[in-house]
């Protein structure tokens, strides 16, 4: 029995899909091993996101935006705690100049 052309269509667009994944891999474990920083191995990692999702013609199997969707959720978390360790620091160092100014201005009035 030959499959008709939309099947074969669909298991030629799914092979290329199978390629693209196995390149974008590749080219990850590369870009991460050489990654000397955890920005740049974040970097690494944010873009094989945007390439993983980028430029693609057809719409996403359900599954697929199931998980982009979870995924999206997870980093959106991510973000959070990112942005409350920062201004923790932030907020640390601000109060700790302020302590050292205070301290000071102590010993110059003694």
């Amino acid at each position: 029995m030959s499959q008709s052309t939309p099947e074969r269509r669909r298991v030629r667009a799914a092979r290329s899909t199978l390629a693209r994944i196995e390149q974008q891999r590749a080219t990850f474990a590369i870009a991460y091993g050489a990654a000397g920083s955890p920005q740049q191995r974040f970097n690494t990692v944010a873009a094989s996101l945007r390439a993983a999702i980028a430029g693609r013609k057809q719409r996403h199997p359900v599954a697929v935006e199931d998980r982009l969707e979870a995924v999206t959720a997870q980093l959106t978390g991510l973000l959070e705690e990112l942005h409350t360790a920062q201004q923790q620091a932030a907020e640390h160092t601000i109060h700790a100049e302020y302590r050292r100014q205070h301290r000071n201005e102590r010993r110059a009035a003694a």
